[in-house]
């Protein structure tokens, strides 16, 4: 089954609908991949921790990460289960594409 991506923007659309709609956002994203998605909202949210199971994955978002979100985005590797989380609010949990 190949992979459809979201070419009328119907899923950005809709977290953009869900995120609140103010300065300083913190988002914690569990699952994030290769940032396919994480690449989509960054820009709105003042702070990013982007964590993945897989390190490989996390390399691959690195590398293409856009300048312009380096300085707002974190990436964590490892299980979510045994992942040391800053003891701090975040004002939205994302797990997107995750099980």
């Amino acid at each position: 089954m190949a992979l459809r991506l979201d070419a009328d923007n119907h899923e950005i659309a809709a977290l953009a609908d869900f995120l609140p709609a103010r300065g300083g956002l913190r988002v914690l994203e569990i699952g994030c991949g290769d940032g396919r998605m994480t690449r989509r909202y960054a820009h709105i949210a003042d702070r990013v921790l982007a964590v993945d199971s897989s390190a490989e994955q996390l390399d691959e978002f690195r590398a293409s990460m856009p300048l312009d979100l380096r300085g707002r985005i974190e990436l964590r590797a490892g299980p979510i289960e045994t992942l040391q989380i800053p003891d701090e609010d975040f004002d939205v949990v994302l797990m997107s594409w995750s099980l």
